[in-house]
């Protein structure tokens, strides 16, 4: 009892209330007839013909051997048939995951597309304890195709009109069961993207039940965004990857051309923009902390090009300032030279204290040093996820290593002070050595006795005292 008191303590009395619903809802609800949300007839889409989303990015988006039947997710390929299998019990649920978003199907042609959709909509039939019914993929997928078949593919989806009306249903369906189905019990991104995936929908359509979903959504958006996006710009589970992630997420829906949605998002999307660029590596990338790994969102760049055309003065295009930096907010301080040196320190909390999910268990926080265009890392935190095994493992943030360089002592973690008085820790809490090439350090004792190499050309911060 006291393990689920010192659990429980963290979560929102609202979390509390979702795990309890939601633990209720899996005994009792198996599955539910598709007669409680009949969809009225197909009335239209509202949006402007000239509306065109951007495409979701990443490892779900580039899948060339799709039509071959092969699919690639967390670094594992697997031969599946096209259409593809929908529920191979033998793959991790994460994996699966990823082929019901529906990412891919932005590189496909319309007919090809509309072939996965139906192929989908027929065989998938709706079950709570189904993966691809979970409410998270439910709402990536349900952008995916209102984005589409109503966005990209308006005039091609429209003019079949039993596609049309096929279609309509099913996301009818999707929309009308997420808002039973909301990721209360998890909150943070969860409930972000539920939200999000109602506001886009209900923005697209005519209807009573449409403007129901697009004002459920835009409420929750109007307070998730408040406590979700820092006052940093940071989003507050301080993964970079979910930081892209959730930036493309508000870029979807000022691209909708709702006049409502764009202003509840121009303003984080500025400040999104200006915190992904501290973020970002010499090399373009994003850093590695806590859970992020590579390829797997849009690059920063791309997502910056894109938020520039939307709202050029108010989101900066892809730029790298040098000097230090800070998100104080977040706990992430810096510094990137004229030569191409770069540094981040994570020197925040793990995250909201009732959501640590992408923390993901990294032993320490994590910092990353460049020099002249290579790569080298001074700890890489493990960031594996719900069905990662050594097969998948790439795709992610190595388990914790450092490279030593001899004559180099370095007991602890490195510590600065900014002039503000803020502490930087690069190594929260831990004294492992780690890699201090490239850069030049000076040696600092600390109160508590240990040897802390420090970069001298920190310019405006000073060693303090290792925490």
């Amino acid at each position: 009892m006291l393990q689920y008191y010192h659990t429980a303590k963290y979560l929102k009395g609202r979390q509390i209330i979702g795990q309890v619903r939601n633990r209720i809802r899996t005994k009792l609800e198996i599955s539910a007839p598709r007669s409680h949300f009949k969809a009225p007839a197909y009335t239209g889409c509202i949006w402007s013909k000239s509306v065109v989303l951007p495409a979701a990015g990443g490892q779900g988006a580039l899948q060339p051997h799709s039509l071959e039947g092969r699919y690639t997710f967390l670094n594992r390929t697997e031969q599946l048939g096209w259409p593809p299998c929908w529920d191979n019990p033998e793959l991790p649920k994460l994996w699966l995951y990823n082929l019901h978003y529906f990412d891919w199907i932005w590189n496909l042609e319309c007919e090809q597309a509309r072939c996965a959709a139906s192929d989908w909509m027929a065989h998938y039939l709706l079950d709570r304890n189904q993966t691809g019914w979970e409410p998270y993929p439910v709402s990536l997928r349900l952008m995916n195709w209102t984005g589409f078949f109503f966005g990209k593919n308006r005039t091609k989806t429209e003019s079949d009109r039993e596609f049309a009306a096929k279609i309509w249903r099913s996301i009818h369906l999707h929309a009308s069961w997420l808002m039973r189905s909301l990721e209360s019990h998890l909150l943070a991104n969860h409930l972000f993207e539920n939200a999000a995936a109602l506001a886009l929908t209900g923005s697209c359509f005519e209807g009573a039940e449409a403007r129901g979903w697009r004002a459920k959504g835009l409420a929750i958006l109007e307070q998730e965004i408040a406590e979700q996006i820092l006052l940093d710009g940071m989003h507050f589970e301080r993964s970079p990857m979910y930081h892209s992630r959730i930036f493309y997420v508000l870029l979807l829906l000022a691209a909708t051309g709702d006049p409502q949605l764009a202003r509840q998002v121009k303003e984080p999307i500025s400040r999104m923009s200006k915190a992904l660029t501290k973020l970002v590596h010499p090399d373009g990338r994003i850093a590695l902390l806590n859970d992020s790994a590579f390829g797997i969102y849009h690059e920063p760049g791309e997502l910056l090009d894109y938020a520039h055309t939307l709202f050029p003065a108010d989101a900066p295009r892809m730029g790298m300032p040098e000097g230090p930096f800070a998100l104080k907010d977040a706990g992430y301080y810096g510094w990137r030279s004229p030569g191409g040196h770069y540094v981040i320190c994570d020197a925040g909390p793990i995250g909201p204290d009732y959501q640590p999910g992408h923390a993901h268990a990294g032993i320490f926080s994590s910092s990353f040093l460049y020099a002249a265009g290579e790569s080298l890392s001074i700890v890489e935190s493990a960031a594996m996820s719900r069905g990662t095994t050594a097969a998948t493992a790439g795709q992610h943030a190595p388990t914790t290593r450092s490279r030593l360089p001899a004559g180099i002592n370095a007991k602890c973690g490195a510590a600065f002070e900014s002039p503000g008085g803020r502490m930087c820790g690069c190594l929260s809490g831990g004294h492992p050595p780690r890699d201090l090439r490239c850069m030049p350090f000076m040696t600092a004792t600390s109160d508590c006795g240990r040897d802390c190499a420090t970069p001298a050309a920190l310019t405006g911060m000073r060693p303090a005292a290792c925490r």
